[in-house]
């Protein structure tokens, strides 16, 4: 990130604020945490189902923070743990920054099915987890971002949906649904300051993935990509206070 960009991410609400990392205890929300600690005003607050890794990943960040880093276990399977969440973060500065990192994807623990074998229960709690409960937790977070009539919120979406990976239709189907999210959001709430972006990543090199690109090898894929080049390009999008004004959709 440029040294421009870090002051952009300084000066884009008068006020203090905090800034919000979902499923952040590892992987590519660890890496974006990582780099708002060092960059962002305020407080961080990061996400993750898992408390021993959300520990480290809190002791790791306060060293490179300058505001105060808090991590607060959230399964967002599940409502009543994002109202939980919610309650956690009363107390700090309005939450003026979110990256929705959380995804889950069945198919890294139960391999890859067709959609006619797909299992109903399967599908809708893929659903709720990687939509119905990532436009929750927006929709709770967006009366404080108008009210400072500031905002900057990316959505961590997939090019699976793009290429149509077989196997894995519920994953697919959910994060395509993270583009009328992300449009939507920038229609309404645009005229108020709020941007939203959405970075869809291709294969990312990880343990998970390699298992997936094993089992799947005659499907197109797209060049691998490292955590920390997603997560560069999502800290990169908001810092860009010249990012366009309805919203990016960057395909990685």
């Amino acid at each position: 990130m440029s040294e421009r960009q870090e002051q952009d991410m300084h000066t884009d609400a008068s006020q203090a604020f905090t800034t919000l990392v979902t499923g952040a205890s590892a992987g590519i929300g660890f890496q974006v945490a990582q780099r708002l600690a060092a960059t962002a005003p305020g407080a961080l607050v990061i996400t993750g189902r898992n408390q021993a890794r959300l520990d480290e990943a809190v002791s790791s960040l306060q060293g490179r923070s300058s505001g105060p880093v808090r991590g607060v276990a959230c399964d967002q399977r599940h409502r009543a743990s994002i109202d939980q969440l919610l309650e956690a973060l009363h107390g700090l500065p309005p939450v003026l920054q979110l990256v929705a990192n959380v995804g889950v994807n069945p198919v890294h623990q139960q391999g890859p099915g067709r959609t006619h074998s797909t299992d109903y229960a399967l599908f809708a709690d893929t659903l709720t987890t990687n939509v119905t409960h990532t436009f929750y937790l927006l929709s709770r977070l967006l009366p404080a971002m108008r009210q400072a009539r500031a905002g900057r919120i990316v959505l961590v979406g997939s090019m699976a949906y793009r290429y149509g990976l077989p196997g894995q239709v519920s994953y697919n189907v959910s994060k395509s649904a993270l583009v009328g999210l992300k449009n939507t959001i920038v229609s309404e709430y645009g005229a108020a300051g709020i941007g939203c972006h959405l970075v869809n990543p291709g294969i990312v090199l990880n343990e998970r993935t390699e298992r997936l690109r094993r089992r799947l090898p005659d499907a197109e894929q797209p060049l691998p990509l490292t955590e920390s080049q997603v997560a560069e390009a999502i800290v990169s999008l908001l810092a860009d206070a010249n990012a366009e004004p309805r919203g990016r959709e960057l395909d990685l």
